[in-house]
């Protein structure tokens, strides 16, 4: 890469006759990022990238990690952050106490977890005495918990099939104003893999 190259991939050109010690910590971010780009590497590796930046920063960095990823490099990274890591890791590895609890994508470590469970969250316009019993008959529903206008139940049957669970809603008159299934993100994954032992 030449140099325009990269000043151009971490957004420095407007910085390029700036002292480094005048810049924010994010800029001194892209700045080492810049330096280590200089060479070509194919895989580059970062601690803690993102910490100490504020959220605009951090939005910018993951911004250029995505397009690294996208030139074809390979980024290793550890981080605390785990909610920055959830949109641009293609694999993770989650360590504790030096041992390795989980590897493999997010979508792998979810399923390995929780089998074939998907958990999906309804809104409805109005509380309804009688969504939970309508759910509890559909087959492939499990827990059904009733929060006011929040309905969140586990579903293990086929995705294909999840239209069952709305047409058993609409044949009893039962509106819904939204639907969300609900993923783990990396930090539910975590807790969920850990002890939380600190050594």
């Amino acid at each position: 890469s030449s140099v325009a190259d990269v000043v151009e991939l971490t957004d420095l050109g407007n910085l390029l006759e700036t002292e480094v010690h005048v810049l924010s910590k994010g800029m001194r971010q892209r700045l080492c990022l810049a330096q280590t780009m200089l060479h070509e590497p194919d895989l580059l590796i970062l601690d803690e990238p993102a910490s100490g930046l504020d959220p605009r920063a951090r939005i910018e960095f993951r911004g250029l990690l995505t397009e690294l990823r996208r030139l074809g490099k390979t980024v290793f990274l550890s981080s605390h952050i785990l909610s920055e890591l959830s949109p641009i890791c293609d694999s993770v590895s989650i360590i504790e106490k030096g041992v390795l609890v989980a590897d493999g994508s997010l979508e792998e470590i979810q399923m390995r977890l929780r089998g074939s469970t998907v958990a999906y969250e309804v809104t409805l316009p109005a509380e309804s005495a009688e969504v939970e019993s309508i759910l509890r008959e559909i087959p492939h529903v499990g827990s059904v918990l009733v929060e006011g206008r929040k309905v969140r139940f586990d579903w293990d049957g086929e995705d294909s099939e999840i239209y069952q669970v709305w047409g058993a809603l609409a044949a009893k008159k039962i509106a819904f104003t939204g639907v969300r299934r609900q993923e783990d993100d990396l930090e539910n994954l975590f807790m969920s893999l850990t002890s939380g032992e600190v050594q």
